[in-house]
């Protein structure tokens, strides 16, 4: 017999109550901090209500810019 089967019909025990209680706050708080990283994100790109945007860089010369674009594309592909 396995322990599920000679536990069936009997209460969970305290640990299995505890384990599940801090299961489901781990999901719950990670659930939470992606919500929080995605609105960063979606701020981030709109420009609003964040520190620092998409935008807020400066612009450096087009050439090394575009190959080094295109270098890091090349190796994605």
């Amino acid at each position: 017999m396995t322990q599920i089967q000679a536990r069936d019909g009997a209460a969970p025990r305290q640990s299995d109550l505890i384990g599940r209680i801090i299961g489901f706050l781990y999901g719950i708080a990670a659930y939470v901090r992606f919500f929080a990283t995605f609105l960063y994100a979606i701020g981030f790109v709109e420009g609003m209500a964040v520190p620092k945007t998409i935008d807020s860089g400066t612009a450096g010369p087009p050439t090394p810019a575009l190959i080094i674009n295109l270098v890091l594309m090349s190796i994605a592909a």
